[in-house]
């Protein structure tokens, strides 16, 4: 049964010789009567305020739905770009370690040729030195040789020299003036 603030208002008692006082419960009926009017306003302005909460909580809840999908996109994004990073990283690795290897190799061939053009240059030094030792050498010889026959030439001309100077000491002696 539904009691309005109007019934309560209306609401009439049948008199009884030891009852009530009619004027109180009037009054108090009147009280009553505002107290629950004000009491409906006030279930009504909840009711209001409920629904629009309720349309605000839904909403909510959308944009909640919406930002957990949000997040949950981002989270994937995050893992693809983390996944393509690492990706990228070991391509980069692989990369570099290729170029290394090259870098290796190539400075392999280029020692293995200086080297080869250093045992090279060195065979022909050392030829060079032998022959130069071989010639240097001949050439002492050859000056030993010299050497030796202007001395033996020196000793001989010394000896016609002193047998041509004995031989005028001779004949000058002979032949006084």
């Amino acid at each position: 049964m539904n009691i309005t603030p109007f019934d309560i208002r209306s609401q009439e008692f049948s008199g009884a010789v030891s009852g009530y006082n009619r004027r109180e419960v009037k009054q108090f009926l009147e009280n009553l009567s505002g107290e629950y009017e004000q009491m409906l306003v006030n279930a009504n302005d909840l009711q209001t305020r409920i629904q629009h909460l309720e349309v605000q909580l839904g909403q909510l809840r959308s944009g909640e739905d919406d930002l957990k999908r949000a997040v949950i996109s981002a989270g994937q994004i995050a893992h693809q770009m983390k996944e393509n990073a690492q990706r990228e990283a070991e391509i980069i690795k692989r990369e570099a370690e290729a170029i290394r290897e090259q870098a290796e190799r190539d400075a392999q061939a280029y020692l293995d040729q200086a080297r080869k053009r250093a045992d090279e240059i060195l065979r022909e030094a050392n030829l060079e030195r032998d022959r130069m030792y071989s010639e240097a050498h001949s050439r002492v010889q050859e000056m030993q040789t010299g050497l030796e026959q202007v001395k033996s030439e020196k000793a001989q001309f010394l000896a016609q020299y002193r047998a041509m100077l004995k031989a005028f000491l001779e004949l000058s002696a002979k032949h006084p003036e």
